[in-house]
């Protein structure tokens, strides 16, 4: 009878150690999974991040794009954004039998979580220096195309200063009879004899064909739309010229404005008179 009491007394205290061993790894086993549920999380939200990066990278290399488009040749083009980062992280695998060695595996993926985010930041910050520079580079560009813009006009007042003053100075020559048809019909046949052979974009055959007539044309038939495209033709020679960077199409295009300039000042003008 002591006996099967001894025996029922050990089984008792071995079933309760049992429910306790079992109750304190389940608290364990809790606890690593609340663990791996803020990985997860904290895996997840990098993602995010990182998904973002990528989203502001597109937008960086497009307005590279816009900048190159502007530069036109100004500037060497901007260097590309530096290739993605590789791979941030392999997924966690084989959660095996010791508990030590989740811990310690744990342990290990929070250290490279951490690295993970700081790696992000530094990223972040390069990509705000980044930008930075684009508006800097966008801003000087702006200003670049202004100082040319103005150029340009002041360019384009010289020249016309310039077709102006010579005009007046052929007309008072003209009027004193200093310069007269003869001189004008010189002049023509110079342009003739250096007439260039047309290209292919903006000097064509056909303008080429057009030019030869006006040129072949008794000048007293001038009228001012004659006079016109004589200038018209010297803008596309011109073009073609500063294209090609043929030197000789550029000089050929101003003898053509001076010659057109003239039979206006012989030819048309003293008719434009006479009906007055």
């Amino acid at each position: 009878m002591v006996d099967v009491i001894t025996i029922i007394a050990v089984i008792v205290s071995v079933a309760s150690s049992t429910a306790s061993l079992a109750y304190w790894l389940g608290g364990r086993f809790t606890e690593i999974e609340s663990r791996f549920g803020h990985v997860d999380s904290r895996l997840g939200q990098i993602e995010d991040r990182f998904n973002k990066i990528e989203n502001r990278f597109d937008k960086i290399e497009n307005r590279i794009n816009v900048i190159e488009g502007r530069i036109n040749g100004v500037e060497e083009r901007v260097n590309r954004i530096e290739e993605r980062i590789g791979k941030v992280e392999e997924r966690i695998i084989n959660i095996e039998n010791r508990i030590e060695k989740i811990e310690n595996g744990l342990s290990g993926i929070e250290d490279r979580v951490s690295k993970i985010e700081d790696r992000i930041n530094r990223i972040e910050d390069r990509i705000n220096k980044i930008e930075d520079r684009i508006s800097n580079i966008e801003n000087r560009i702006s200003g670049v195309e202004n100082r040319i813009n103005s150029l340009e006009i002041r360019i384009e007042r010289l020249e016309n200063a310039f077709k102006q003053f010579s005009e007046v100075l052929i007309t008072a020559l003209e009027s004193k009879g200093i310069f007269t048809s003869t001189e004008a019909l010189t002049l023509r046949s110079m342009v003739k004899t250096l007439l260039p052979v047309p290209r292919t974009k903006y000097y064509t055959w056909e303008v080429y064909e057009r030019l030869r007539q006006l040129l072949d044309k008794d000048p007293n038939e001038y009228t001012m739309a004659d006079i016109e495209q004589l200038n018209d033709i010297a803008d596309l020679i011109e073009k073609e010229g500063f294209e090609a960077n043929r030197r000789d199409l550029i000089e050929y295009a101003w003898k053509l404005r001076y010659y057109a300039m003239v039979a206006k000042v012989v030819f048309v003008y003293p008719k434009l008179r006479q009906q007055k």
